[in-house]
């Protein structure tokens, strides 16, 4: 298990058309990068998010 604590620099680098891709320069400077999510309603973690778990359904 990991937790975050204090200031840092998280980046995310999935796929999907609604996340605007960071730069090089960004992703040099993240302390963390993800690409995947985790769905509280379903309680596991999904490669890509349905456009009911972001609200836009």
């Amino acid at each position: 298990k990991e937790s975050i604590a204090g200031k840092c620099n998280v980046v995310c680098i999935s796929k999907d058309a609604r996340n605007p891709q960071p730069s090089d320069e960004t992703l040099q400077k993240a302390d963390f990068v993800f690409y995947r999510y985790f769905d509280v309603g379903q309680r596991k973690i999904v490669e890509e998010v349905d456009d009911k778990s972001v609200g836009m359904e």
